[in-house]
């Protein structure tokens, strides 16, 4: 049998999931554009509050299910029960989350004054509705609807851009969210819409029970703990500097992780060839792959951090046209640490592709652990200086603690044949 279909199937799917994540990525970059351009600098602090609420809601919305989802259907596709028991799986995680939405909200409120109680409860919708399309996600994946989804992503990007800069109403931090819900909600009715036969076992199969619950558990932890390593600065800053601090910070952490979504998306896209790999059925050794795919990702990354340090002026100046200096400090000290966080997203896939899965997991949620407590002791210090340099530290500490991973425990092994 040809390769050929085998290919195009791999091409689409990276190509495809590529033009998803951009948009979406992107679409969390023009709210931020459009506050920093159009509002007050205090209020891009207090947007950044409110959309560190918004992930930890779209955490608990999705609890993890679209890989897990992804997962089961694509591997179990022409099997009825098996997919209405991923339907059950959706129906659970959700009535988790909702659960576990309720209980924060008076922590919410309490601990953070600084957001108003309407943003907070809107941040807590949206939020757990993106994490709901976020399931959803997972089924056209693992369908392989991979354009389908492309094209709810471009449209919801498009849509949003459209209602922020038509003029037609005046925003404010409120407004801006319920622009958001309503694309959300768009893109959920879109997506059960495409697909056929499957959306309506959501509502006439209650009596489906779920799939590995060990497993989804598994999903769920990892999702958690990788949502804590990408915000957990954020509401700990708001409690020891001023809005105007907070915005300016939350302006560069995104710009940052921005652009370090080029290697996530790249080094996913290898997951396929890793594990054949790994299973000993290409002709590549696995530490000659190792060395050359090292080589270039750490290269890559310091290319295109040589680049984010000439151009942070007019990255910042896009966003913010004072362009403050603090903030291009900042941008260029993030940068070079690109060429360790791309080292980090390809040794954690190396590892995630093989047997390895449980000690990618452990690594990450032992070094959430120790950064969460670290974090909390630099601010205390050192305030915003203090979170910058520890997520630098944390960033070169993960690429080095990974790469001893894969150099004592996945190297040594021998290519299963």
């Amino acid at each position: 049998m040809s390769p050929a279909p085998m290919i195009r199937r791999v091409f689409d799917s990276t190509f495809f999931s590529l033009i998803g994540r951009v948009c979406s990525t992107s679409a969390n970059l023009l709210v931020v554009f459009y506050i920093s351009r159009f509002f007050a600098a205090p209020e891009l602090g207090a947007y950044g509050l409110a959309f560190f609420f918004m992930q930890l809601f779209s955490v608990l919305g999705s609890m993890g299910g679209g890989q897990f989802f992804c997962r089961e259907i694509a591997a179990n596709r022409e099997e009825d029960q098996l997919q209405a028991s991923s339907w059950a799986g959706f129906r659970l995680s959700s009535t988790v989350g909702a659960l576990f939405s309720l209980l924060l909200i008076p922590l919410g409120l309490v601990f953070f004054p600084q957001v108003s109680p309407g943003l907070f409860l809107l941040s807590l919708f949206s939020g757990f509705l993106w994490g709901l399309e976020m399931n959803l996600q997972g089924f056209l994946l693992g369908l392989e609807k991979m354009r389908d989804e492309a094209l709810s992503q471009v449209v919801q990007l498009i849509l949003l851009f459209v209602l922020l800069f038509s003029g037609f109403m005046e925003m404010s931090l409120e407004r801006i969210f319920w622009v958001r819900i309503f694309i959300f909600l768009s893109g959920l009715f879109y997506r059960v819409w495409v697909l056929p036969g499957r959306g309506r076992n959501f509502f006439i199969r209650a009596g489906t029970k779920p799939g590995d619950k060990k497993v989804f558990a598994y999903f769920s932890l990892n999702m958690i703990v990788d949502f804590v390593s990408r915000m957990v600065d954020i509401p700990v800053l708001a409690g020891f500097i001023s809005m105007q601090s907070l915005g300016t910070y939350f302006l560069v952490i995104r710009v940052y992780l921005a652009f370090s979504l080029l290697f996530e998306v790249a080094t996913n896209s290898l997951t396929p060839f890793i594990s054949r790999l790994y299973a000993g059925r290409e002709e590549m050794g696995m530490i000659r792959f190792h060395r050359i795919a090292l080589l270039y990702t750490f290269a890559g990354g310091l290319l295109i951090g040589l680049l984010m340090v000439a151009g942070a002026p007019l990255i910042i100046s896009l966003f913010q046209p004072r362009e403050p200096a603090e903030a291009v400090f900042m941008l260029r000290l993030l940068a070079l640490t690109l060429p360790f966080r791309g080292v980090s997203c390809l040794l954690g896939v190396m590892l995630g592709a093989t047997r390895f899965q449980k000690l990618r997991f452990q690594i990450n949620l032992c070094w959430t652990v120790f950064y969460f407590i670290i974090t909390i002791g630099a601010v205390i210090l050192a305030g915003r200086s203090g979170a910058l340099m520890t997520r630098i530290a944390a960033d070169i500490g993960m690429a080095l603690l990974l790469a001893l991973a894969v150099t004592r425990n996945l190297l040594r092994e021998k290519p299963r044949v």
